[in-house]
């Protein structure tokens, strides 16, 4: 049976490329942060004596084909906003336009994610003590663009296209907000 690990420190990255089938990378990966990732593990693969090719690179991409791209970026921001400020989340949003570092400390103070962890609160703690909307304001449209799979099915197959050509394997299909079997069955159609 194939395992995939699903963590990016440094002795998960080691432990995958000894051992595991392949690495599933969380939501909001950049294209940047891919670009060094996927190489690397292919030489960290290689340097274990393993075939790098055999190797699979698993992305949730939070696709959403649509024409009106305005609500599904506000149901990103919200899951950036609860997302990213957990230990080790943001780990891979890298990019040179925005100061991420900065972005992920205005959407911890604003979703008290530190405050409540350490005080040993849970997610149910955290939706109630957040400011949403101040979190959704410290992340910028560009970077939820950036990280997200969102608009017509041409505009998501060139980007797929760009994760493909950097190596990912595989990507998740992320369910629709109203998750109807249909609308499943629609994006599926529109992409392939």
């Amino acid at each position: 049976m194939p395992i995939y690990l699903a963590a990016l420190g440094p002795k998960s990255l080691d432990l995958a490329a000894r051992l595991a089938d392949g690495l599933l990378v969380a939501d909001f990966a950049t294209i940047p942060f891919l670009e060094q990732l996927v190489p690397e593990m292919k030489t960290r693969i290689e340097c274990n004596g393993r075939d790098p090719d055999a190797f699979h690179f698993y992305v949730r991409t939070g696709i959403s084909v649509t024409d009106d791209s305005a609500a599904a970026l506000r149901y990103r921001k919200t899951l950036m906003a609860l997302l990213a400020p957990l230990p080790g989340m943001s780990r891979q949003i890298v990019h040179p336009d925005y100061d991420v570092a900065g972005i992920m400390n205005d959407i911890d103070a604003a979703m008290r994610t530190t405050e409540t962890l350490e005080a040993g609160g849970n997610f149910i703690d955290l939706r109630s003590r957040a400011d949403f909307q101040a979190a959704r304001d410290a992340i910028p449209d560009g970077l939820i663009e950036n990280v997200s799979y969102i608009g017509t099915a041409d505009a998501i197959r060139a980007k797929l296209g760009r994760l493909q050509e950097i190596g990912v394997t595989h990507v998740f299909l992320s369910a629709p907000e109203r998750p109807e079997a249909d609308l499943f069955t629609q994006q599926i159609q529109a992409l392939t």
